[in-house]
């Protein structure tokens, strides 16, 4: 996970402090590459988890799973499906 991001990072870098001629250690261009570095990685994150959530959907359908789920004990039931909800909430 570490260095994920390094490209993303140089990309930003160039944006802020080359493109908006913003300062690297003020307050705005530290501001301005948060930002901007910041939401370009929650939309990845995010493209990614739905991409792996709508695969795995497709495999795996909502009755296909509560059919499962209805056949454990109540309260091991209700664990696994707690599971499920806290990795993948969509």
């Amino acid at each position: 996970m570490i260095g994920m991001f390094n490209w993303l990072e140089f990309l930003i870098d160039k944006l802020v402090y080359g493109l908006f001629h913003l300062t690297e250690g003020t307050k705005l261009g530290d501001a301005v590459h948060f930002f901007f570095y910041d939401t370009v990685k929650i939309f990845i994150l995010l493209y990614v988890i739905i991409t792996a959530v709508a695969i795995i959907r497709s495999f795996l359908p909502p009755d296909k799973i509560r059919k499962w789920l209805s056949r454990k004990r109540e309260y091991v039931g209700n664990g696994i499906a707690a599971g499920i909800g806290i990795v993948t909430p969509f």
